[in-house]
């Protein structure tokens, strides 16, 4: 059985103190055990409790609760931020902007697109397009796009703040330069 809210709660003694703060998502509950003082406090819905402690003494117990508050507003805040950041975000590509992305695990594989459309201010029409690669080792070496040589279907993507496509592997606005690749693994 999962604990519930409840069941965290049901037991507390009679003289608990809920504690809320105006415009903020949570509650705490300050107690007295045999064993000090003590306090659990809750963020949203949640059923576990963001924490459960045991305090030395009533100004320690109410810095914590103060400190609590204090989090989850700011979290809060910085959500909201984020928020309308990625609302007001509009990326700057332009048709035939190339994207490039390195990734894996033991190896390092490069791949390209290019921009073929911009239907939105926060959309991008890409296709994969040729590498020409040079080898500098064994199984590595350098590449570079090949625009217009494409090797795929378009595929619209959404561009997230900061210009990154995160659907592409966190493709980003090619810089002109080789990419390093290493195909061994």
């Amino acid at each position: 059985m999962k604990p519930t809210r409840d069941w965290y709660t049901q037991n507390l003694p009679a003289n608990t103190q809920t504690i809320t703060r105006p415009n903020i998502d949570a509650i705490a509950y300050a107690y007295e055990t045999p064993y000090g003082l003590c306090a659990i406090g809750f963020i949203g819905k949640q059923s576990k409790p963001a924490f459960r402690y045991r305090f030395p003494d009533e100004a320690q117990r109410a810095k914590h609760i103060d400190n609590f508050f204090a989090n989850v507003k700011g979290h809060a805040d910085y959500k909201a931020q984020r928020a309308q950041e990625r609302k007001e975000y509009e990326h700057d590509y332009q048709v035939g902007d190339i994207l490039t992305a390195s990734w894996g695990y033991d190896m390092v594989n490069v791949d390209f697109w290019q921009v073929v459309a911009v239907p939105s201010p926060k959309t991008i029409l890409v296709r994969p397009v040729a590498q020409k690669s040079t080898s500098d080792g064994w199984l590595s070496g350098h590449t570079i796009p090949v625009p217009g040589q494409f090797t795929g279907k378009a595929v619209l993507r959404k561009v997230s703040t900061g210009g990154y496509v995160t659907s592409l592997h966190y493709a980003r606005k090619w810089s002109g330069k080789p990419e390093f690749y290493d195909h061994a693994d």
